[in-house]
């Protein structure tokens, strides 16, 4: 691509960050108790859900009696992930 002004040099290098950095590994549709190993950047509730296990998430205080309701989104690390019930989408790092 042939630039015409170092503004759209920048604006195109900023676009490919941003692309390379929201998901370029996709995502993991979560429907059962299995544990699935990450890293996950941001999980989205698709569900109703109660968590199993998220063993060193970045998340303090995170209760995994909680239930946590469709449509949430929640950002953070988490190396892996356990679902008691429900389902979420689990965006890979």
């Amino acid at each position: 691509m042939e630039y015409r002004t170092d503004q759209e040099r920048l604006l195109d290098t900023i676009n490919i960050g941003v692309n390379q950095s929201l998901g370029p590994k996709g995502s993991e549709f979560i429907v059962n108790t299995s544990e699935h190993v990450g890293p996950f950047y941001a999980i989205t509730v698709i569900e109703d859900t109660v968590f199993g296990a998220m063993a060193d998430c970045n998340i303090e205080g995170l209760d995994t009696a909680t239930t946590f309701v469709a449509g949430l989104t929640i950002m953070g690390s988490f190396p892996q992930v356990t679902l008691t019930s429900g389902k979420v989408l689990a965006y890979k790092l």
